[in-house]
């Protein structure tokens, strides 16, 4: 089956390839990015701003893996679905950071057909599987919560960690669908350039002179799947816990009812008003013909999407007390065994000697 998928997209890439070469320019096969007209110190201003984000990013999220591996107090849904968030915004941010950072080091907003493509794909990889493993952490919370007498018979670690499976799957496959539709579109010969900051599958579609009624349809009904159907179950579990507020005979049921409420609205919020932006966005250059003037207004929008990315180690890293402490004691075991040993190799000599 994979090597079919793969035959198929090869087979279209170099297809479509061959029609935008033929009587073109040897830049015919890339397409501009939108970036912004600012001065030189500026740019390498935000190149390090953005530098620095996606080190943070990459970072803390390879520690919390690290951590929820290496602790077996931490193999539990809940942490084995913070895993796939964190997986998801690795790839999110090694999509989209640098290539922001070659833009801004060189000058060139130009990326080729086949590495737009590709890009296109990645984003659609870490917008699914961000909006997915969302919805799975709230489900995991209201669980927990609202059922915590049959939250281990409905949702055992295996069961998780097949869930996750199940979600990768569909996220591939739902991908390399959009993928092989949006190569089957016949690009404009001229003036190929995306109002944005890097390739959505969408901007790639308003490129096409072919008929994109099958790739539109396709690309609506991954949204309303995948990116639609989270919000709601995120909504439906959010009543559900805030109905917990008003059983007064468990405080410390409601205390940890309240925490989980507040860190999922946070997370949640930041991560659909920025996605909601961008598809709003693109749907409003479609129907008007272009993009807004105000470039600085784009980049700045389109960028929003790293926002979440950022914000996720930095909440759930610091109100999940587990987590917390699993990565707290995962530093002090690397960087004080080596005293400790020392320290008890001397008391143990004191001991002796006395």
């Amino acid at each position: 089956m994979s090597t079919v998928l793969l035959d198929l997209v090869s087979n279209a890439a170099d297809k479509q390839l061959r029609v935008m070469d033929n009587g073109s320019s040897s830049s015919s096969s890339s397409i501009a990015l939108n970036i912004l007209d600012i001065s030189r110190e500026a740019s390498w201003l935000i190149f390090s701003a953005l530098h620095l984000c996606f080190l943070f990013i990459l970072v803390s999220n390879i520690v919390i893996l690290i951590a929820v591996v290496l602790s077996p107090e931490l193999h539990k849904p809940m942490h084995m679905f913070l895993c796939y968030l964190a997986v998801a915004d690795i790839v999110g941010s090694a999509t989209i950071i640098p290539k922001q950072l070659q833009i801004l080091a060189s000058g060139c907003s130009d990326i080729s057909y086949v590495g737009c493509m590709g890009q296109a794909f990645c984003i659609n990889m870490f917008v699914i599987a961000e909006s997915l493993s969302l919805s799975f952490i709230s489900t995991d919370r209201y669980l927990a919560i609202c059922k915590p007498l049959h939250y281990h018979a409905i949702l055992p670690l295996k069961r998780s960690v097949y869930i996750i499976i199940l979600a990768w799957l569909s996220t591939v496959a739902a991908c390399v669908a959009i993928l092989v539709y949006t190569l089957s579109l016949q690009m404009k010969d001229g003036n190929r350039s995306i109002d944005a900051a890097f390739c959505y599958s969408i901007y790639i579609v308003n490129l096409s002179v072919s008929d994109t009624t099958s790739t539109r349809m396709l690309l609506s009904a991954c949204i309303v799947m995948f990116i639609g159907l989270p919000p709601l179950i995120l909504m439906y579990t959010f009543i559900r816990v805030c109905l917990e507020f008003t059983k007064p005979s468990s405080p410390a049921l409601s205390k940890k009812a309240k925490e989980t409420l507040v860190t999922q609205l946070l997370v949640t919020s930041i991560y659909f008003i920025s996605l909601l932006t961008i598809i709003v966005r693109g749907r409003l250059i479609r129907s008007s013909g272009g993009g807004t003037e105000n470039k600085s207004v784009n980049y700045v929008i389109e960028l929003s999407i790293l926002v979440p990315m950022a914000v996720n180690v930095i909440i759930f890293g610091l109100r999940i007390t587990e987590l917390r402490k699993a990565i707290a004691n995962l530093f002090q075991r690397r960087f004080t065994i080596l005293p400790i040993d020392v320290k008890s190799k001397k008391i143990g000599l004191q001991t002796r000697h006395g």
